[in-house]
């Protein structure tokens, strides 16, 4: 009897043994120096650091295998493997997935592009070839690169690829124009391939650990507490794998006192995105009615100048709305990196003072750590409120000209501040343009008119300067000079590009007449300045004499009577 009881304590023992070492499948997939598969075949990383300290606390037996992020999901799925470290948080996938609550690590994508390409806002990606990896966030998320450009009804073709390094080495060889990585693999690697860090940046996200259900959730539950405590000790393996894998980088999470105010900026975006798309609409239908009133415009020599005339208040409208569209384009693109710095920073507030709340809840928060903290609460507020004053800022100047450009009363235009904010919207649209601007003009100078034909007319003159004026040339310069006029105002406009030749001076205000043929110049632009200065706002402008590029005066009418 007593050699059956030891037997049935050893079948015990070895069992309970057994259920301990039961191996946890780890599923590393290419994402240095997060994580990786070394040359010798074994995992590397910061959050195998992690996860490998954690394993021996709790007596945990991990084996690590390799693939692509794509398999990792498919294996999770498949049940092949039991857990996946540095997996961005979304919503969706938390509808599939269990995700340990503490953050692991913050990032966002990045744009590279050709170092001989010129790619500065998301619209300079339109039917660019892109490159991806499969089954990343930053490519099919929410706030993706792929949903993004939808949004704006912006063309792409996407290239997919098994891992980032595929993505720089298609730049490199100029298979692809652009690629999305994350910041941080982009940071450390783009010194090694001929990339160029393009000003995007998009869909900022939380990294966790994940498994297929609920089945470790008391073992995540330890994960958790284990990374609380790392994060509090500034001199424990969390901050010593940080400072080993790639310095000092801010560590953050999403905060959720946050959530009223990113409602009202995606509400904004949201806003943007409708009026954008409305926009396009709009051109694309006045483009159509265009292009066919082109086609038949031979055969109706004798009616031209009878149907130009009827169209000639819709060409305008055309043209505001287009204006307008890639003003909010522009606003849009503007808007994100303020917002994106607020969100890092607020993240960054909300994960120091959950510290210095656990520490005083359970008596541990010093004088010393206390003073710390308010130091760093202080310079983070101060960086939010300024990124925030410039995102209101740029929505409120947007707001402006927005409204301006469909007034129909005449009001009172405080010439120089106005002229100033017009050129600073329209510049979001030509960042990488060199383009300098001198505006003369008294500060107190007002004239009442119409604002909208106002901004129309500016903008086009700017815009043709740039276009036709500026191409292949650098150091350029538009001078405005405004003097007073006993009924209303003087403005002499000049730019100093290549000038134009005596031919086109002559032709210059005809309509359809364009040196940018089959190269997207309708030969509208100049038509509608002259014609919105002498019906709409009841002067007149003419072209001058100038040492280099191009000059014209334009004498601007005060409506003050008919307001």
């Amino acid at each position: 009897m007593k050699k059956i009881v030891i037997s049935l304590i050893l079948v015990l023992l070895w069992t309970f043994a057994y259920a301990e070492s039961e191996e946890i499948i780890v599923g590393v997939y290419p994402n240095p120096p997060l994580l990786y598969e070394n040359e010798d075949g074994e995992a590397e990383g910061l959050f195998i650091d992690l996860l490998d300290d954690f394993a021996k606390q709790e007596d945990l037996n991990l084996k690590y295998t390799f693939g692509s992020l794509d398999e990792m999901f498919k294996n999770l799925e498949n049940g092949r493997i039991d857990w996946i470290p540095g997996i961005a948080y979304s919503t969706e996938r938390d509808e599939k997935y269990y995700f340990n609550n503490e953050v692991l690590f913050i990032n966002w994508g990045q744009v590279y592009s050709t170092t001989n390409s010129e790619i500065a806002a998301m619209e300079d990606l339109i039917n660019k070839r892109i490159g991806v990896q499969k089954s990343d966030i930053h490519y099919t998320g929410t706030y993706g690169i792929l949903n993004t450009m939808n949004q704006f009804s912006f063309d792409a073709t996407y290239v997919e690829f098994e891992n980032k390094e595929e993505i720089f080495e298609a730049i490199s060889n100029n298979t692809i124009d652009a690629g999305v990585v994350n910041r941080i693999f982009g940071m450390l690697n783009e010194g090694k391939y001929h990339v160029v860090k393009t000003p995007i940046q998009l869909n900022p996200v939380r990294m966790h650990l994940i498994s297929l259900d609920d089945g470790y959730a008391d073992t995540f539950n330890h994960f958790d507490e284990y990374l609380r405590d790392l994060k509090d000790d500034p001199n424990s393996l969390y901050h010593l794998s940080i400072e080993k894998w790639f310095g000092n980088e801010i560590i953050a999470s999403i905060p959720k006192w946050l959530g009223q105010l990113l409602m009202i900026l995606a509400g904004l975006s949201g806003l943007l995105i409708v009026s954008v798309l409305y926009a396009r609409y709009q051109v694309k239908i006045k483009t159509k009615e265009i292009k066919k009133f082109n086609q038949n415009l031979e055969a109706m020599v004798i009616e031209r100048t009878e149907l130009i005339k009827k169209q000639q208040d819709e060409l305008v409208e055309t043209s505001k709305m287009a204006y307008l569209g890639t003003l909010v384009a522009g606003v849009a693109h503007e808007i994100n990196t303020p917002i994106g710095v607020g969100i890092t920073v607020s993240s960054h507030l909300e994960e120091l003072t959950k510290t210095v709340k656990e520490n005083l809840n359970e008596g541990k928060l010093s004088k010393s750590a206390f003073e710390q903290y308010m130091s760093q609460i202080e310079e983070g507020v101060i960086l939010l409120l300024d990124n925030l004053q410039r995102a209101g800022d740029l929505v409120e100047n947007f707001k402006q000209i927005a409204v301006d450009s469909h007034d129909l009363d005449v009001d009172e235009i405080p010439l120089k501040n106005y002229t100033e904010m017009l050129i600073k919207s329209l510049m979001t649209q030509f960042k990488n343009k060199d383009v300098s601007f001198e505006v003369n003009c008294d500060a107190a100078l007002m004239i009442t008119s119409y604002a909208g034909s106002y901004s129309q007319v500016l903008n086009n003159l700017i815009i043709n300067s740039i276009l036709h004026g500026f191409e292949n040339r650098s150091n350029n310069k538009i001078q405005m000079n405004f003097k007073e006029d006993p009924q209303g105002i003087i403005l002499i406009y000049k730019d100093n590009g290549i000038g134009l030749s005596e031919v086109i001076k002559e032709k210059i205000f005809e309509p359809f007449f364009t040196t940018k043929r089959g190269e997207g110049g309708s030969g509208l632009g100049m038509h509608i300045v002259y014609n919105v200065i002498h019906n709409r706002l009841q002067g007149n402008i003419t072209m001058e004499d100038c040492s280099e590029g191009a000059c014209f005066k334009i004498f601007l009418k005060d409506l003050k009577g008919e307001k």
